[in-house]
């Protein structure tokens, strides 16, 4: 069973990810993480120092895992699917919660810094994607690198509250979400590349607002 730091970090993922930032107390993350507050305080010292770990977890981990998988074969032996495969793991499996904690803070107008701490969080993964991007034989075909990263992050965050990703998932819907991702970004020759063709289970589709080079921010419409 996990306890101290790992234990606190575990809830206020889970807690952010559900009522974001603003909407959870230090208080009731050391409740749901079954230490005292005093606890809390002295490894991560307020709600906004714990906000930054539980996000360098993450992005630390994920960016080791891509850069692990995409290196373990030929660059060309199919680099693009290996890396939305990863992130689809790690994100829409493996960490719903956390996923949902960047599309939230990412969009919130409220919230300024958070956004502009994921973006120099992620920026690591987002370079790398955008180099990806840029070493295919038809560069022409997509959009800039952030804005298609953000794309990736808006399909998973509807893909992550619809079956079959709501529950335990298989290989195949996997497969499925990262064919969804390539055809949305255009890479795909069956479909051209809007966003309209990664509609979702909800009706909902992807607006991308881009703020500035190195941050991003994706709004769920109706």
């Amino acid at each position: 069973m996990k306890n101290g730091p790992d234990s606190i970090l575990d809830a206020a993922e889970a807690l952010f990810g559900a009522r974001g930032c603003d909407g959870v107390s230090t208080r009731v993350i050391a409740e749901a993480a079954g230490v005292n507050i005093a606890m809390l305080s002295y490894y991560f010292g307020s709600k906004e120092g714990l906000f930054k770990a539980m996000l360098q977890r993450r992005c630390l981990t994920l960016d080791t895992l891509v850069n692990q998988t995409i290196n373990s074969e030929s660059p060309s032996s199919g680099i693009f699917r290996r890396f939305l495969t990863v992130c689809a793991h790690f994100l829409v499996l493996e960490h719903p919660a956390f996923l949902a904690v960047l599309v939230r803070e990412s969009t919130s107008s409220q919230a300024t810094d958070r956004a502009t701490l994921i973006g120099e969080l992620t920026l690591p993964l987002r370079r790398t994607f955008g180099e990806i991007l840029d070493s295919r034989e038809t560069p022409e075909s997509h959009t800039g690198g952030d804005s298609s990263f953000a794309i990736m992050l808006g399909i998973f965050a509807a893909a992550s509250v619809s079956p079959p990703f709501a529950h335990p998932a298989k290989e195949d819907s996997v497969e499925w979400l990262v064919d969804t991702v390539l055809r949305a970004l255009g890479t795909d020759d069956s479909l051209s590349g809007t966003i309209d063709a990664a509609r979702l289970a909800h009706g909902q589709r992807e607006e991308l607002i881009l703020s500035q080079p190195d941050s991003f921010e994706i709004g769920m419409v109706d």
